[in-house]
């Protein structure tokens, strides 16, 4: 993300996962990433939960000007679908049991 847009675009991320409004049960991270080699597993499924929301459009807000439009996209909607499958993983892979039909359709994804 910092070669495509820049420090900013890092800057505003912090921003963003600062000014989340508190939630019961969501950890706040009012210092941004400032500590994320220390983050807890907890730490980071919280991350996690919101990071899908946070990073959506910062590249196409802030990419550089000299990258094409249609390659800013690509590279946001590859972005945000790290973090979608991800978090689908990690939901799927907390059920107790899984059926063959369940199984087939996760390794599509």
């Amino acid at each position: 993300m910092k070669d495509l847009c820049g420090q900013v675009a890092v800057d505003d991320l912090d921003h963003r996962l600062a000014t989340i409004p508190r939630f019961p049960g969501l950890k706040i991270f009012k210092n941004g990433l400032e500590n994320i080699k220390r983050f807890t597993a907890d730490e980071f499924r919280n991350m996690m939960k919101v990071f899908l929301f946070i990073i959506e459009g910062l590249i196409v807000k802030h990419h550089k000007r000299s990258i094409n439009m249609n390659t800013v996209h690509r590279y946001n909607d590859a972005l945000v679908n790290v973090y979608y499958y991800w978090n689908k993983m990690y939901i799927f892979s907390r059920q107790e049991y899984f059926l063959e039909s369940d199984l087939e359709e996760f390794k599509v994804v």
